[in-house]
């Protein structure tokens, strides 16, 4: 993961721009009892990890939530959602519910699976399962890939 997001803090400094900032260590533990309380999971310790050394991620048509919703560092515009709300709006779908949805992009929605312990990505239209990770960092990587 610490390559990957090298890589992307470099190519938005060619632009001007810069990573959002950390998610400080209070507000890791404070989100971890939010998720717990309002979506009935556990916040997973690698997505934790991801957030602490980046307060969620918006590069190239893959969105990786935040803590919460903020503007994207060097954007007035533009957010990114925090993954309780993102939750909590695709909740509605009953099939959505056994998941902990941590990013997007045009044809993926990443989700972790309690049930399971892995992140799955899932077509953005139909919800059907398409891909299965053993961490955060190989999702992580295999959306970078598909978002190149």
């Amino acid at each position: 993961m610490q390559r990957l997001l090298t890589k992307v803090e470099k190519e938005k400094s060619e632009y001007g721009l810069s990573m959002q900032a950390p998610c400080p260590d209070d507000a890791v533990s404070h989100l971890r009892s939010q998720v717990e309380n309002d979506l009935g999971t556990a916040l997973p310790d690698d997505y934790a990890r991801f957030l602490s050394r980046t307060n969620g991620l918006d590069h190239n048509g893959l969105t990786i939530f935040g803590s919460r919703t903020a503007p994207i560092a060097g954007y007035d515009d533009r957010e990114i959602e925090g993954v309780v709300e993102a939750n909590r709006d695709r909740r509605d779908v009953d099939s959505m519910k056994k998941y902990l949805v941590v990013g997007e992009s045009g044809d993926m929605v990443y989700a972790f699976d309690p049930e399971k312990s892995r992140y799955v990505g899932l077509d953005s239209c139909s919800l059907d399962h398409c891909e299965s990770y053993a961490s955060f960092d190989t999702m992580l990587k295999a959306a970078f890939e598909a978002n190149a």
